[in-house]
């Protein structure tokens, strides 16, 4: 009955844990990327878990049932238990890395918010600023006609007033220049951040296919136990009965 059973090598290579780390500081996408930091964290932690319960099937298979087969029965247990070990630790991981990814593509769709918005921003300012120039070029053009027009203007009341008008603009425009430049760099910083999230994100992505596929592998393995061994699954539906069930069923 041992040789119906197939078993792939170990899962000797589990990807290392990502160490998420933006480019750029930022509260709000940090707090996304600490919750996919402890998510792969526990999608690695079940992997490990899937490597073990792999490694457990195949030692008791290829080394310890070949050299005692009067101890069939009394090994069974423990491939049973091991392979079911190994499903739900796979789908364990699979949803780890669910969250893993959930988390990554709602950082990134913060960002894109985020960048839009500076876009806007940027782009009324622009305006602004176009708006600010262009009436401080009338106020110089209407200041050098008055003086222009009476060279003693310089003491007028007019004078004055004309002059104020044209600092207070020109202060105006200096500020809103300010302004768009910490917006740029901020803009900047935010398609940084957002290069890093896409990558960060594609791995997430590349690694949850290789689950997926664990997953499904698992889950085959399981089936083929449960009829090699013929086992009733329903026996595992309540884990505080599951091995008396099994021990009952031999």
């Amino acid at each position: 009955m041992e040789s119906e059973i197939r078993y792939a090598p170990s899962f000797n290579s589990p990807p290392s844990k990502f160490k998420y780390s933006l480019p750029y500081n930022n509260s709000v996408l940090s707090s996304f990327l600490t919750v996919a930091e402890n998510a792969a964290a526990q999608a690695q932690s079940n992997r490990d878990a899937c490597a073990r319960a792999m490694t457990n099937n195949e030692n008791t298979m290829s080394d310890i049932m070949p050299a005692f087969p009067h101890m069939h029965d009394s090994y069974s247990p423990s491939i049973v238990y091991s392979t079911r070990s190994l499903m739900l630790s796979a789908e364990s991981a699979y949803q780890a890395q669910s969250s893993v990814c959930e988390a990554l593509r709602s950082a990134l769709f913060i960002a894109e918010e985020e960048r839009q918005k500076l876009m806007e921003r940027q782009m009324l300012l622009g305006a602004e600023i176009n708006d600010l120039e262009r009436k401080a070029a009338e106020l110089r053009h209407r200041l050098e006609m008055a003086r222009t027009n009476n060279p003693a203007i310089n003491g007028d009341a007019y004078a004055a007033e004309e002059a104020k008008r044209l600092l207070s603009t020109l202060e105006a425009a200096y500020q809103k220049h300010d302004l768009s430049q910490k917006i740029k760099q901020h803009l900047a910083e935010t398609e940084a951040n957002l290069s890093y999230l896409k990558q960060a994100e594609l791995e997430a992505r590349g690694q949850m296919d290789e689950i997926s596929k664990l997953a499904q592998k698992a889950k085959e393995e399981w089936r083929l136990v449960l009829q090699v061994f013929q086992v009733n699954p329903e026996q595992f539906q309540n884990q505080t009965e599951a091995f008396s069930a099994l021990q009952a069923h031999k």
